[in-house]
């Protein structure tokens, strides 16, 4: 897992644009963060690291009940 940026917090709707651009979203409430990856011949898929199971898994959407609190940005490139 890499560093979560902790120093600003952003609503959903500016942290799934940054999402878009390649970088990882945690929320600030659960802890659980998410990161799209795409490959080549496969569509995007969004991955979900839950601290809990300490790994990166394949996930469907992003759970309803972190719409609406805030979120860490980070950029995997700095």
């Amino acid at each position: 897992m890499v560093d979560i940026n902790t120093s600003k917090n952003y609503h959903f709707s500016f942290a799934w644009l940054e999402l878009l651009t390649g970088k990882i979203i945690t929320n600030t409430k659960t802890f659980y963060s998410y990161r799209i990856e795409k490959k080549d011949t496969e569509p995007l898929q969004l991955r979900a690291y839950i601290p809990i199971a300490g790994m990166w898994q394949d996930a469907d959407y992003i759970l309803a009940k972190e719409l609406f609190e805030s979120w860490y940005v980070t950029d995997l490139n700095n």
